[in-house]
């Protein structure tokens, strides 16, 4: 099991995840958090997934109040499904964020509510799981133990929407396919000819473009969603590959030129990394390159990102996206050495 406490990246895994959502005790009181006994319930279950804490590691840290939303918020979307235990109190636990949470989420259907019978001003709550046919418990052992089940079977229903939308016919004779174990795996197959389906996973590039202006840190260049996944969160340029396309000859370029309105002059290969946190196409392969670029920089796209612009290195940046992440810690921990390509 892998726990993700506050402010933490999670790994980048493509496993069931879980976020303990809930009232948090306020800093410097007495109460007792109710997520230390809801882990140790996990771990009974024997629960190999991801577990997002929105508390500090050592629950006695400051809680940094402009980031912890914007975290809670990318993790809330990432998790396959979001477990709401409300011991409401309201001069101990109040959970005034909790309430907040639970309605932006409430149509999801990935929602568990448990609350213990003595929870006060909790019946609006009640009201609206009802009216969203959200599961309701009255013990926090239920509560974990079913949000075990339903975040293994979402994660997998995922996977295999993703997998089995993708060919439903024999390509060939046009038979409708069936599914056999083939070693080791279950595969698609037409049972007329015999020609069976290989699932391959996307591709997509992203445009690491950086700059360094003289007496300060390096630069790089990223746009802000302004879709799901991930909304409001900022990454490199990207794109995934079309039919027919080169993804550093034609892919590369095109992605640059319709985010950022620059024309790539040079790119090089950097990095490959392995995507699992798009739910668009789970384990598809991200194909970084750093690129010298030429021209004016202008958000040729408002309808896919709200904003574009050069951030430093050293900023706290909230980046959506794990593998964009980890590029960018990169670029921070080498500093100039990395950054051979310029701005002209």
């Amino acid at each position: 099991m892998h726990l993700v406490y506050s402010l933490e990246e999670p790994p980048d895994f493509n496993l069931p995840s879980i976020f303990l959502a809930g009232p948090t005790p306020r800093q410097r009181s007495r109460i007792r958090s109710w997520r230390p006994r809801a882990i140790k319930i996990l771990e009974q279950t024997g629960f190999n997934g991801i577990v997002f804490d929105p508390e500090n590691r050592r629950r006695l840290d400051k809680i940094d109040h402009e980031k912890q939303p914007k975290w809670e918020h990318r993790m809330l979307h990432r998790s396959s499904c979001i477990l709401f235990w409300i011991p409401r109190d309201l001069k101990k636990l109040p959970g005034f964020t909790t309430n907040v949470e639970f309605g932006l989420f409430a149509k999801s259907g990935k929602i568990n509510l448990g609350a213990p019978k003595h929870a006060r001003k909790i019946e609006y709550l009640r009201f609206v799981a009802q009216k969203f046919s959200i599961s309701q418990y009255w013990t926090l052992e239920e509560t974990v133990r079913t949000s075990v089940r339903m975040a293994r079977y979402l994660h997998g229903l995922n996977q295999k929407v993703h997998i089995n939308q993708q060919h439903l016919y024999c390509p060939f004779c046009a038979s409708r396919l069936g599914t056999r174990t083939e070693e080791g795996r279950e595969r698609k197959y037409c049972v007329d000819c015999g020609w069976t389906y290989y699932p391959k996973p996307d591709v997509a590039v992203a445009a690491v473009i950086t700059k360094i202006n003289d007496g300060s840190n390096p630069c790089v260049l990223m746009v802000r969603r302004k879709r799901e996944p991930f909304t409001g969160t900022w990454m490199f340029p990207a794109g995934f590959l079309e039919q027919g396309e080169h993804p550093e000859k034609d892919t590369l370029p095109r992605e640059v030129m319709e985010e950022a309105g620059l024309t790539v002059i040079n790119s090089r290969l950097i990095q490959i990394l392995k995507s699992t946190s798009d739910p668009r196409s789970p384990d598809h392969l991200v194909l970084f390159y750093h690129v010298q670029i030429t021209g004016d920089i202008i958000n040729n796209d408002p309808n896919e990102n709200s904003d574009i612009r050069w951030i430093s290195v050293e900023d706290g940046v909230d980046i959506g996206f794990p593998h964009h992440r980890i590029i960018f810690d990169q670029i921070k921990s080498s500093q100039r050495q990395m950054i051979t390509l310029t701005v002209i």
